[in-house]
């Protein structure tokens, strides 16, 4: 609905929900023969479509950096980020969507240890002051949920800080 500024601004805010159907989700994700990760990022795609009517749509989402065995007692955060393009049709039906979506997930995750600064760089992709290279739109899905904290004698509950920045235009996380 805005016109893009000229250089990226922050600004953003945060809503928050709760999913009340996980147990339903995981259900059909097991007799779609595809993980939650990919269920609910084909949902996002199409949610994605509806808002834009943009048959290309172009998500990152953040991947887990220690697939070398070398890294395994190494302390630190390695994370990489993955370009996923898909195509959306209208036409298509959602199995068939859900099914590219797979196909999609498993190439990309195959090549997850390509670096993203090194794809930018060897795709010559002109860079954009307003925003991010190549995306602006983040999937962030964590199938750990939220730690559970149990300390004797307190009453300890799990708080989001409020923050009111935002590195891309929409993320979603799940």
């Amino acid at each position: 609905e805005f016109e893009r500024p000229n250089i990226k601004n922050f600004e953003g805010d945060n809503i928050y929900g709760k999913l009340s159907n996980v147990k339903q989700i995981n259900e059909l994700c097991k007799n779609l023969n595809v993980t939650t990760y990919m269920f609910l990022l084909s949902c996002f795609y199409i949610l994605l479509y509806k808002y834009t009517m943009q048959n290309d749509i172009i998500i990152g989402t953040p991947v887990v950096g220690r697939n070398n065995p070398k890294l395994a007692d190494v302390i630190g955060m390695f994370v990489n980020t993955l370009v996923l393009k898909q195509n959306i049709q209208s036409t298509n039906k959602f199995s068939d969507f859900l099914t590219m979506v797979k196909n999609t997930c498993i190439n990309s995750f195959n090549h997850q240890t390509y670096p993203f600064d090194e794809l930018v760089k060897d795709l010559n992709v002109v860079r954009d002051p307003s925003r991010n290279a190549m995306f602006d739109v983040m999937f962030i899905y964590e199938s750990g949920g939220r730690p559970e904290f149990k300390v004797k004698d307190l009453d300890v509950e799990y708080l989001i800080p409020e923050n009111k920045t935002a590195k891309f235009d929409f993320s979603l996380e799940v």
